[in-house]
């Protein structure tokens, strides 16, 4: 889809339908690094999860996004049907809001990275950012993502676990919640 959109693109600069101004060589470098990370990550080893768990980190690392300031990304729908679907992105920071055409979005929320795939550790450096996204039959749609330490439209996940040694001598303590990083929490 991604290359669809950049052939139409560069289509529309040489028809001279729209401003000349077209990053053409900067563009193609990005599709291209983009297109190897999807092919890593529809490797059958990182699809069945059967890859050797430093495998599993390194395809984690070329996933993974990184901002200072705002990251914009661009969701495609390229099929002729509504999706509604959510999003995973991964963040070095928590305080973060999401808008959408000068719209904040609410729809969203942050959970904590575990660091192992079979870990009860949480990465203290990676969160997940989740997005639930609404586009319509063949449309593009523009996220932007801020960095921002006092406006929050992402609430933090509360997590929730059992003690498994409490589950065999005490069902009435069962579940313990634990709020990660602030006390404002809200799970959705």
């Amino acid at each position: 889809a991604a290359e669809v959109l950049f052939s139409v693109a560069h289509a529309a600069v040489l028809q001279g339908k729209i401003s000349s101004y077209f990053p053409k060589d900067d563009l193609f470098t990005k599709l291209i690094i983009s297109r190897r990370n999807l092919g890593i990550f529809q490797h059958h080893d990182a699809v069945t999860g059967t890859a050797r768990e430093q495998v599993v980190n390194d395809y984690g690392e070329k996933k993974f996004v990184s901002f200072h300031k705002n990251h914009i990304i661009y969701i495609y729908n390229p099929t002729d049907q509504r999706r509604l679907e959510t999003i995973k992105i991964l963040l070095h920071k928590y305080q973060v809001h999401v808008t959408s055409n000068n719209q904040t979005i609410t729809d969203c929320q942050v959970d904590p990275k575990w660091s192992h795939r079979r870990s009860n550790i949480i990465n203290e450096n990676q969160f997940e950012l989740l997005i639930r996204i609404d586009i319509e039959p063949y449309s593009l749609k523009e996220y932007t993502i801020h960095a921002d330490t006092t406006k929050r439209s992402c609430p933090l996940s509360t997590i929730q676990y059992v003690d498994e040694k409490q589950i065999h001598t005490n069902l009435s303590t069962l579940v313990m919640c634990h709020r990660y990083k602030s006390d404002s929490l809200s799970y959705r």
